[in-house]
């Protein structure tokens, strides 16, 4: 299908056989309407819609024989975007189906490929990837012939979720270790008043 006009170029003569019924002296030729009398001049190029068009079966003896002859134009999935691109913090994984947004409106007739560079080996599980990668994508429709879109996806699992030492990830809160107490003292001798501060850590943590 060309998405943009909906149209797609049908080779008509790979019917030919099938439509004589493997008659190898028949001569088939195509027409526009059911009276046979608009020639489709280029049946090896047609370029059409879903239509419906005419064949004529000749054979030697002038015997000749008509049928009609139904063009179905399947819709080109599209993933909108060619480049998509994921990122999450470990150890979470990444769902590529999920780059998929928003989810095509043929969905129910699409089936999704995950395959490496080139499409020529699946990818093993495309809906948990746990490490950084580049995968490329396929939208491929369950029709005959299939009609399918490809999109690039990059996938970036970064550090760990987790950079609080001490952190009790049940009770969510940080313990700062025993670093014995200290003392300090802050004097200003050139103001009017001296001011002291006295801090007293315990812990790790300020007391005051």
């Amino acid at each position: 299908m060309i998405s943009s006009s909906g149209n797609s170029i049908f080779d008509l003569t790979t019917l030919s056989s099938s439509v004589s019924g493997g008659n190898a002296s028949a001569i088939v030729d195509y027409y526009y309407d059911i009276g046979l009398s608009n020639l489709i001049p280029s049946p090896n190029q047609f370029n059409s819609t879903s239509n419906v068009i005419y064949s004529k079966v000749s054979v030697p003896g002038g015997c000749v024989a008509s049928d009609s002859v139904i063009l179905t134009v399947h819709p080109k999935p599209e993933f909108g975007n060619q480049i998509l691109t994921g990122s999450v913090c470990a150890p979470n994984c990444i769902n590529t189906g999920a780059l998929i947004n928003p989810l095509p409106w043929f969905l129910q007739e699409v089936i999704p490929f995950i395959m490496l560079m080139w499409f020529s080996v699946l990818h093993p599980n495309p809906y948990s990837m746990c490490t950084s990668d580049t995968v490329y994508m396929i939208l491929e429709t369950n029709t005959i012939p299939a009609c399918r879109d490809t999109a690039e996806a990059y996938l970036a699992v970064m550090g760990g979720t987790n950079h609080i030492a001490g952190q009790d990830v049940n009770f969510n809160f940080s313990y700062c270790g025993t670093v014995g107490l200290n003392q300090f003292s802050l004097t200003d001798g050139q103001s009017r008043y001296l001011t002291n501060l006295h801090g007293l850590r315990q812990n790790g943590c300020d007391k005051g």
